[in-house]
């Protein structure tokens, strides 16, 4: 990990009461806001988004963002439906690595979990974390009749502490996930982002304006 980034992090670790966890989960956390904090303005608790642990199937961030709120339960779901009349919904995936280069076989098993926390029979074991989101994002599906406007958008956003570069190889494995996830038919949007750490410094940034 560069320097800026690591200092970024003792800093947010300190302000968020989590430096007893160890780098690695700092790390996640600290990924996990910064890219949530771009995508919605919502208050949010760190637990709420953090999902790294055993049985994460490869996700380490899980965020539901419906009629841009963040659900962290299937009540304040069916409150917020009822109160509007319908459904716009985003889920975001994140995995998060410290290593200092990005790789293909990881990118693959993050695509890999994502595709198994969305089947109708999931393979993978699942933490309790997991399985709290899987069950509001079922429900989510269950109004698809209220979802007048679009269907859910998917996005998402791999991170690691080196420099994405757009190799050749890593596009294709990118693209090929991108792929089969929209062949599910659910989305109206597909997304897969790689982040490194040059774009990861200026989300946190960011968060400070």
């Amino acid at each position: 990990m560069d320097k800026i980034t690591k200092s970024l992090l003792e800093t947010f670790s300190a302000q968020n009461d989590i430096k007893e966890c160890i780098e690695s989960a700092q790390f996640e956390h600290f990924v996990n806001y910064c890219i949530i904090s771009k995508l919605n303005r919502s208050n949010f608790e760190l637990e709420d988004i953090h999902t790294g642990s055993g049985g994460d199937c490869a996700i380490d961030g899980l965020c539901l963002i419906v009629n841009g709120k963040i659900i962290t339960d299937s009540d304040e779901l069916k409150e917020l439906i009822d109160a509007t009349g319908h459904l716009d919904a985003e889920i975001v995936f994140i995995q998060t690595k410290t290593t200092s280069s990005f790789n293909g076989s990881e990118i693959g098993s993050f695509i890999h979990g994502v595709k198994d926390f969305l089947s109708d029979d999931p393979k993978l074991v699942q933490n309790d974390a997991i399985k709290s989101l899987k069950l509001i994002w079922d429900d989510v599906i269950s109004f698809s009749s209220h979802m007048v406007n679009r269907r859910p958008y998917c996005r998402l956003c791999y991170v690691c502490t080196g420099k994405w570069v757009g190799d050749q190889n890593l596009e294709a494995v990118i693209d090929s996930g991108t792929k089969e996830l929209d062949s599910i038919g659910i989305f109206d949007e597909v997304t897969v982002t790689p982040f490194g750490a040059n774009e990861i410094q200026k989300l946190y940034h960011e968060t400070k304006n």
